[in-house]
């Protein structure tokens, strides 16, 4: 299953829990790096 930023990020808020959401971010960033898409630069919640 491939989900989207929105999605994974959408999943992470639903948890109602920052740190998951920073998690979310670093997999897709991971991920995109991986298969060198570029990402807009949105700031993590801190």
């Amino acid at each position: 299953m491939v989900l989207s930023e929105p999605e994974i990020e959408h999943c992470a808020y639903r948890l109602e829990n920052p740190e998951a959401i920073k998690v979310a971010r670093r997999i897709f960033e991971g991920v995109a790096a991986e298969y060198g898409i570029a990402l807009n630069e949105a700031p993590l919640p801190s």
